[in-house]
């Protein structure tokens, strides 16, 4: 009996749907236009409260570079989609109601220096960096009391308006300066408040400091690594905390080197202006004939000041004296020959103060907290050694 073959008809092929999930690389859509609305399908697959995918997550799942994650995820966290805690994670948050209107904007006042040179509003770049990226605007505001101590009473009115707009103030001071007095306006304003160089001790408030006495320290120790045992330093008035800091820093490298940090060429404290007070010192030790070997100055215009008196009496930088100061000024690169000086970091500084009063605002940490950074050593030709550490 012979059975019939049994074919079975072959089934059409379909046509492979394109992921929605796939960045297309060739397309006329912005890569950053393509991951936005991937993301927000991918929330309608969570729940409120759940974890979202972090920066290194999103490039790792849609091969996108990380300005382009960071954007699109600050554009989420604006429209209140997601919550993003530095310390933590990012949280899907609760859709509104259609119809309801968008969150008001989240913004950040910064308050700082905006005349003349000011190193310390390099700290914006930082703080600007960090709050965009978490989907704040950034709010500049001049600072008025630049160059001079703090009236901690009239921060205070200014911090108390500041606040009826915005989320969180920083206030970059300055100077490096200590409050002996903190009133209480202050201190009640603390978790919406980070302060770059002004801080107390009594940790009332979070600030965020150069480490002047760490980088002096550097500063003196590459002297001696030069080879250098007269080491001389000029330094500030002394009841400014950065005055105080460097010459401690510079006092305790030669102490622990075994240096005469007792030496005439040792000048703690210069009266009157910087330039001013650093041509009166080294003219004197010019005029005692005991001048030293490497000689260490408070800041950039100092040691440009202390400079000119040096080749005018024929010593030669850095053949005869090596010159090294603070702040990495552009006055330091522009001397002749260029000046190893330290340099204060002020952006790093300014992306702590911004990552620290996030995490405040979010209710991940507490306010008190002082946080130093050491300054970096950029060494040049007044050293004598031709590279950048």
């Amino acid at each position: 009996m012979k059975t019939k073959n049994k074919t079975r008809a072959a089934k059409p092929l379909q046509a492979k749907q394109p992921d929605a999930a796939v960045i297309q690389r060739n397309s006329r859509v912005s890569l950053t236009d393509q991951l936005n609305e991937i993301l927000r399908r991918e929330l309608t697959k969570f729940k409120p409260g759940d974890r979202f995918y972090t920066d290194r997550e999103v490039c790792r799942r849609y091969g996108v570079s990380p300005p382009v994650a960071r954007t699109v995820l600050a554009r989420l966290a604006a429209e209140g989609l997601i919550r993003r805690e530095i310390s933590k994670g990012t949280f899907v948050e609760k859709p509104r109601p259609a119809g309801a209107a968008s969150p008001a904007a989240r913004r950040i006042a910064v308050f700082c220096p905006m005349t003349g040179y000011c190193p310390h509003s390099a700290a914006v770049q930082g703080i600007e960096e960090v709050c965009r990226t978490e989907g704040f605007d950034v709010l500049i505001r001049p600072n008025r009391q630049e160059g001079a101590p703090v009236d901690a009473a009239d921060m205070a009115s200014l911090l108390k308006a500041a606040l009826k707009n915005v989320d969180g103030v920083i206030w970059v001071g300055s100077i490096l300066e200590e409050l002996q007095k903190w009133p209480a306006a202050l201190a009640a304003m603390a978790r919406r408040l980070v302060t770059v160089n002004i801080f107390a001790r009594t940790g009332q408030i979070t600030s965020v400091a150069r480490d002047d006495a760490v980088s002096a320290f550097i500063l003196a120790g590459h002297m001696i690594e030069c080879g250098f045992r007269r080491i001389g330093y000029i330094g500030g008035v002394l009841q400014r905390t950065s005055a105080a800091e460097r010459y401690a820093g510079v006092v305790r490298a030669l102490r622990e080197n075994g240096i005469d940090y007792d030496a005439p060429w040792i000048v703690p404290y210069a009266d009157g202006m910087v330039e001013e007070a650093g041509r009166a010192a080294i003219s004197r030790l010019i005029a005692e004939k005991n001048i030293p070997e490497a000689l260490i100055c408070v800041t950039d215009r100092m040691a440009v000041a202390v400079a000119a008196e040096l080749q005018a009496s024929g010593c030669k930088i850095p053949g005869d004296v090596a010159l090294a100061a603070f702040d990495n000024s552009p006055a330091a690169e522009q001397s002749r020959p260029p000046l190893t000086s330290i340099d204060s970091r002020f952006p790093e500084t300014g992306r702590m103060a911004a990552r620290l009063l996030l995490d405040q605002l979010n209710g991940a940490t507490t306010p008190g907290a002082l946080h130093r950074i050491p300054g970096r050593l950029v060494i040049r030709d007044s050293t004598g050694i031709r590279n950048i550490s």
